[in-house]
């Protein structure tokens, strides 16, 4: 390289930074947001891996059989992430019973 696209590139570099620097300086860094799912557990995690192994296997194959695998894979993976949120709701709820109300209105 020579001088001049050095130069280029280090007033490139450094317009860049200053941008940079600015503008979290002005409207600050926001973290990602994290969705820690209370009813996410390691069955659903094995059934979704499961139901993408069949969807790539039908991805690669036309036969009706890889179709209709997946197809089951994916209904079987929408009950139990179905069944796990109500069993987390009703877990929830009834925590927030006995914090709030249950001993109150046992005493009634």
């Amino acid at each position: 390289m020579d001088t001049e696209e050095l130069t280029f590139t280090k007033m490139k570099k450094n317009i860049i930074d200053s941008l940079k620097k600015a503008t979290h300086e002005a409207i600050g860094i926001q973290e990602a947001k994290r969705s820690n799912k209370i009813w996410w557990n390691e069955k659903i995690a094995d059934r979704m891996d499961m139901k993408k192994k069949k969807y790539l296997t039908r991805l690669h194959s036309n036969q009706d059989k890889h179709l209709q695998e997946y197809k089951a894979a994916k209904n079987e993976l929408r009950r139990l992430i179905k069944t796990e949120k109500n069993n987390a709701w009703d877990q929830h709820c009834q925590q927030i019973e006995t914090l709030i109300g249950g001993k109150r209105y046992s005493e009634v």
